[in-house]
């Protein structure tokens, strides 16, 4: 299953809060080709749920990932630092073996989700509700029920022990894909600490 991982080619689509801690657990775990999209820079206020330090404010969110983990693992990602948008979404995701997207915002979500069901494409959502009490993982397109917009609840730094358990789960449905080709939906509530397996 190592070699497996090691092998797969995975994009991660947003280098924020789930995206960037996702990163550097599946890398640690053997992950080597790894894509990460973002078109931000990172703020203040990122650095307490961030992979990223003082140092790194005011640079693209995808070269402080890249320095990031050549500095912890001597590993490279390779980034995409333009907005994923309609015309370029197939050149960017067309040699995915298993996409990941944390992106913050619906519509970014809808897109992934929509070319990589129509593509076949295995995808995995990861994302918390927005009053950061709630975190879920979710194979296949990207169903929203609600309005189509998010309050970004990573930048809070005591949501981070929330960000640790999606990334974990994330990284464990990724697993256990790789090990027998199940993908397991799973959700985490704070209020009575418990992960669902669906």
């Amino acid at each position: 299953m190592i070699d497996r991982l090691a092998e797969l080619n995975i994009i991660v689509c947003g280098a924020g809060a789930l995206g960037s801690n996702f990163i550097h657990e599946i890398m640690r775990q053997g992950a080597m080709n790894v894509t990460a999209i973002d078109d931000d820079r990172v703020e203040e206020h990122n650095i307490s749920t961030q992979m990223y330090g003082p140092d790194h404010v005011g640079s693209l969110k995808t070269n402080a990932i890249v320095s990031v983990m050549w500095l912890l693992l001597k590993k490279v990602v390779m980034t995409c630092s333009h907005e994923l948008i309609e015309r370029n979404i197939y050149q960017e995701l067309h040699n995915a073996d298993l996409v990941i997207d944390t992106f913050d915002n619906a519509a970014s979500r809808f897109l992934v989700g929509d070319y990589c069901y129509t593509n076949g494409t295995p995808c995995l959502h990861l994302g918390m509700s927005e009053d950061g009490n709630y975190g879920n993982v979710q194979w296949g397109k990207f169903i929203y029920k609600g309005e189509p917009t998010f309050r970004d609840p990573c930048d809070i730094g005591i949501t981070r022990n929330l960000i640790s358990i999606v990334v974990a789960m994330g990284c464990e449905a990724v697993m256990r894909w790789l090990a027998d080709n199940r993908q397991d939906d799973m959700e985490f509530t704070l209020r009575d600490m418990r992960i669902t397996v669906k």
